[in-house]
């Protein structure tokens, strides 16, 4: 399926939004949000790689995606 240059253009831009705002995170949020959302790590390689639990990863991801979703939702930044 191919999208109009519209769609592709709108895509971007809230791929991009949505770096800004991981940028934005505490860190303990920031840390993880890059490893699974920019690097694509599951959350097992971002728990080895940064020394903590699988579980706390999950929570964190958890967490990191209702901020974004609230964030996208009021249209507010961080």
């Amino acid at each position: 399926m191919t999208l109009d240059i519209c769609t592709q253009i709108y895509i971007k831009d809230l791929a991009d939004f949505a770096v800004k705002e991981i940028y934005k995170l505490p860190d303990k949020y920031r840390k993880i949000a890059i490893c699974i959302f920019i690097e694509e790590l599951s959350e097992r390689e971002t728990a080895e790689r940064l020394l903590i639990s699988k579980s706390t990863v999950h929570k964190r991801k958890m967490k990191i995606q209702k901020i974004l979703q609230e964030i996208l939702k009021n249209g507010e930044q961080l």
